[in-house]
């Protein structure tokens, strides 16, 4: 969404959080078909494959977490180590990488003690410590957090015996539920 705003209005990529109006007009306009498209691909990779082995589900919040982090990248490093051909860096260096990626805006200090600004990256995350301005707050109305309740329980319904996969929903339904709605 911040990223379509952006090209839009002609900003720099990944500059500016689009304004609360504009995610009101988007929200309105697209959240059933959104969540639809969110129900078909979580059950395509859920059902895809037999064995639940051939599978990784990383929650985007660990992800970009400072303690869960490395540990999520860990695991991401070590299932795709699994693969023929396929040869992660070391674990000793995953917190480093995972650093140097996700948390790439902070102020580095090097071994000899110079500071600087690391934003050297070339990928951009869109994540809470993304170089965006602007509002981080995405009001929904109650029929539109019923909706996602109903989606988020829906899924756990489905895939009830995926204790991973509905500890993860579980967390999702969590905030769904304490989340104050805007009417």
């Amino acid at each position: 969404f911040h990223a379509m705003n952006e090209q839009k209005n002609h900003l720099p990529n990944h500059s500016t959080r689009a304004p609360t109006e504009d995610w009101i007009k988007f929200r309105d306009s697209n959240l059933e078909s959104e969540l639809n498209e969110y129900q078909y691909f979580v059950t395509f990779w859920m059902e895809k494959y037999d064995s639940r082995d051939k599978l990784l589900i990383v929650m985007y919040e660990d992800l970009i977490d400072y303690d869960e982090g490395p540990i999520a990248a860990t695991k991401i490093a070590d299932f795709l180590g699994q693969t023929d051909g396929v040869e992660p860096i070391g674990r000793e260096y995953i917190p480093c990488v995972w650093h140097a990626i996700v948390k790439y805006k902070e102020v580095v200090v090097s071994k000899s003690g110079i500071e600087s600004e690391n934003k050297e990256r070339k990928l951009v995350p869109s994540s809470p410590d993304s170089l965006r301005e602007g509002p981080t707050e995405r009001p929904y109305n109650s029929q539109q957090l019923e909706l996602l309740k109903n989606l988020v329980e829906g899924l756990i319904e489905q895939f009830h015996n995926d204790e991973e996969f509905v500890a993860i929903m579980s967390t999702y339904l969590e905030t769904i539920s304490s989340t104050v709605a805007l009417d």
